[in-house]
């Protein structure tokens, strides 16, 4: 992998680390904190969109709407796992599943289905990075309650993972094959999603009451940073092969696993961040091979 996209794909890795983080503050919060930062988000690059558009000679086509309306369907079940995982578990157990479990499928498709020639480093790297998983979220003897709040958080964190590696295909798939440009990609996905939610929003609308009186700063954060981390990833992979490009993201495992231990209190830290050590030497050995 060339300088750029590796500098963007870990530029994008601390990003979504950080944002992450800000959306574990809000964990109590649920689908109420989701569609708050769906829409924010949306408020935010529509102007950035409309500044494109002006500027670029690109002209929209229909591919750009209903690529990104598959890309939100695939966002919205990231989105809503991910803030459920957060709520029955540790960040530093289903966020680290949840990063893992992405890749690792994206490596199986894109070699299966898509040609992408994988070696045995590669193989040997994701070995490794499902032992690492397995570390992180092995359950240790501090009773039955604490035993399924590790098992749910890992579930959970599992199925996020599924939906990462169905955005990652499709969105790959869009910016290269469709040939979508990254931004206004981003803007329609964000802006499908703000509309598919608005509608709950409205449902609940006490519950955003109190989620944007208590939350409103980390919604804030996961707004401004969730389009910057996506959108340099999905340029990223107009320069790299998408199971590299998934593989790197991985990186922001360390730091959300060291997150947990310092701003949560999470317990077994030592378990929990040799597990993640496990996983980035995992992907490493992905993203050489």
């Amino acid at each position: 992998m060339s300088t750029l996209p590796l500098v963007l794909v870990l530029v994008g890795a601390v990003t979504h680390a950080t944002w992450n983080i800000a959306a574990k503050r809000a964990s109590d919060a649920g689908s109420a904190f989701v569609g708050a930062y769906t829409i924010l988000s949306a408020a935010f690059v529509l102007p950035a969109g409309a500044i494109w558009l002006v500027a670029d000679p690109a002209r929209p086509a229909w591919s750009w709407l209903w690529s990104g309306c598959l890309s939100a369907a695939f966002h919205l079940g990231y989105g809503l796992l991910l803030q459920k995982s957060y709520a029955v578990g540790d960040l530093n157990v289903a966020y680290p599943v949840s990063r893992a479990v992405g890749p690792l499928l994206t490596i199986i498709v894109a070699a299966g289905l898509l040609g992408e020639q994988i070696s045995g480093v590669a193989l040997a790297g994701a070995l490794v990075t499902i032992i690492g998983v397995g570390v992180i979220a092995w359950p240790l003897g501090d009773g039955r309650v604490a035993r399924n709040d590790v098992a749910l958080g890992a579930v959970f964190g599992a199925m996020t993972g599924c939906f990462i590696a169905g955005y990652t295909l499709w969105d790959d798939h869009s910016v290269n094959a469709l040939e979508v440009p990254p931004l206004p990609y981003y803007i329609v996905t964000g802006t499908v999603q703000a509309i598919v939610l608005s509608p709950l929003l409205v449902r609940k609308r006490a519950a955003l009451a109190v989620t944007l009186r208590r939350h409103y700063r980390s919604a804030i954060v996961v707004a401004a940073l969730v389009p910057f981390s996506y959108v340099i990833v999905l340029v990223a992979m107009q320069l790299a092969p998408v199971s590299l490009v998934a593989a790197l993201r991985a990186t922001s495992i360390a730091l959300a696993s060291v997150a947990g231990w310092l701003l949560f209190r999470e317990p077994h830290p030592r378990q929990r961040i040799a597990g993640a050590a496990i996983v980035v030497c995992g992907v490493a050995a992905i993203a050489l091979g």
